[in-house]
């Protein structure tokens, strides 16, 4: 999720994973501030999250738990180690979003892409399938980079928004410093910066 707070005209929405925040009190203390207005249609998309979103209900009296049980969710296991498949060799980062394709789109950091020989600062792919039969595509992209490091743009967050992605990018002065946000529209394969922070 994002971890950075966007100042937009509509009122700011704070995502951090699984928590949205509708105010500026109960935002993660990792804000960012200083972008007066986002681009129009980022505003609209915002503002149709807002919507879509279900308002975040606290029950502390259920044993403790900050959220009442999941009547959908009723049990959870961990994989065991013999069945765990690693995909992309070396990659520090996985960050992840559900897109109305049915498909997964996020980016992998300093690791190699499945099917490819070299290393990458920075590249991106998408996952089909379910959890035992899935498979990672690499997407040539016009922002994947290599040799970069520890100052190469490095994924920190993705959102899709119907079709539309939109990532958190880091080091985008590729020297450890700048955030910018990201938006594509034809899956990951070509990136539009739509404003930076500093």
């Amino acid at each position: 999720g994002f971890n950075h707070y966007v100042n937009c005209k509509t009122p700011p929405i704070f995502v951090n994973g699984a928590t949205v925040y509708t105010d500026g009190a109960s935002a993660p203390e990792r804000t960012i501030a200083g972008v007066t207005a986002a681009p129009a249609t980022l505003q609209a998309e915002i503002a149709t999250l807002r919507q879509t979103v279900p308002a975040l209900e606290f029950d502390t009296t259920t044993d403790g738990a900050p959220v009442a049980y999941s009547a959908t969710v009723t049990k959870l296991e961990f994989a065991t180690a013999d069945t765990i498949r690693r995909q992309a060799s070396g990659s520090d980062t996985w960050p992840l979003t559900w897109a109305a394709d049915d498909a997964l789109y996020g980016a992998g950091g300093d690791g190699v892409p499945p099917g490819e020989a070299g290393k990458l600062s920075m590249w991106f792919a998408e996952v089909d399938g379910g959890a035992e039969n899935f498979t990672v595509s690499y997407i040539a992209s016009d922002e994947e980079t290599t040799g970069d490091g520890q100052n190469g743009y490095k994924m920190s967050g993705i959102l899709a928004i119907g079709s539309t992605l939109y990532a958190w990018v880091r080091n985008r002065d590729k020297n450890g410093r700048q955030s910018a946000l990201w938006v594509s529209t034809d899956s990951a394969a070509t990136w539009a910066e739509a404003f930076v922070l500093p």
